[in-house]
């Protein structure tokens, strides 16, 4: 007698958080704040101390800097910057970097 082997319950509700997270739009959100927690993989650890991310909305990274020759100076890396979380993340969910105050 061949043995009928059940999915777990626990697969069938993260394939069903996923789908409703993905339905929702929440998660994209997702993936942009997993940045949060690697920010100094992608800025570098000096860097990180001077440009601080504050928050991340709808493919745009919000960033604080120290002053406003550090503001200058990292305008000039934006693109870079982008390039590197994308890459971070590993799908192109960057599209822009701003500054807060």
């Amino acid at each position: 007698m061949a043995r009928i082997y059940k999915t777990p319950v626990i697969q069938k509700g993260s394939v069903l958080l996923n789908s409703v997270l993905k339905d929702t739009g929440l998660y994209f959100e997702l993936e942009q704040r997993a940045l949060l927690s690697k920010w100094t993989q992608v800025v570098g650890e000096s860097l990180a101390q001077k440009l601080q991310l504050v928050d991340v909305d709808r493919g745009c990274l919000y960033c604080k800097v120290e002053n406003a020759g550090w503001k200058a100076e990292i305008s000039f890396m934006k693109d870079e910057i982008i390039e590197k979380s994308n890459e971070v993340l590993g799908k192109k969910l960057i599209r822009d970097l701003r500054f807060t105050h």
